[in-house]
């Protein structure tokens, strides 16, 4: 279903996304990232609410994944893809396939004015679509445990696997167990 919505052949497609009332609000491009995107990910990260949730975002992590993907394209173990209103990115996810056959998911994370609207939902399928197609047998993720997040990634079908000690406050560890699915393109 989303590989017509992110492409790993850095092709822009395109997917309405749509208010809470249902009508169509915006028509939002799902790309490659790039590391000209830092600029915005780091404004989207600085807000007010999602500074919250998000580590320190260094701009040689965002080019080093942005680069590693451009150049390995399919082989790419760097995952990370932009959501994009009228050329400015309005939300991203970073992620990593693992040599055990497992992907981190690092950060997933929108510009407040558009949350709630399917964005990081759409980018998070995205991820699942391309783990469970190149074979990985799941997903893992930590956050922080006081930001009552479990409702959205429990839609998402993450299930809440532990709880351990991060540098500043306990973290809730998420796991999604995937099935391989070789269907689509990528």
């Amino acid at each position: 279903m989303f590989d017509s919505v992110i492409s790993d052949k850095n092709q822009a497609l395109k997917k309405a996304s749509r208010s809470s009332d249902g009508e169509q609000k915006y028509n939002v491009v799902y790309r490659d990232g790039m590391a000209s995107d830092y600029d915005e990910i780091k404004r989207i990260s600085n807000s007010k609410n999602n500074r919250k949730a998000l580590p320190f975002v260094m701009r040689v992590t965002i080019e080093s994944a942005a680069s590693e993907q451009s150049e390995r394209k399919e082989l790419s173990r760097s995952y990370f893809k932009v959501a994009d209103i009228d050329g400015k990115v309005v939300g991203w996810i970073r992620a990593y396939h693992r040599n055990d056959n497992r992907t981190t998911l690092h950060e997933v994370c929108v510009d407040e004015q558009f949350q709630n609207m399917g964005i990081g939902t759409a980018l998070v399928k995205g991820l699942i679509e391309r783990a469970s197609f190149i074979g990985n047998t799941g997903i893992a993720l930590s956050t922080p445990e006081d930001l009552n997040i479990d409702d959205w990634y429990s839609r998402l079908g993450f299930k809440l696997w532990s709880k351990k000690d991060g540098k500043k406050r306990m973290l809730n560890v998420y796991y999604m167990p995937l099935t391989y699915n070789h269907h689509g393109s990528i």
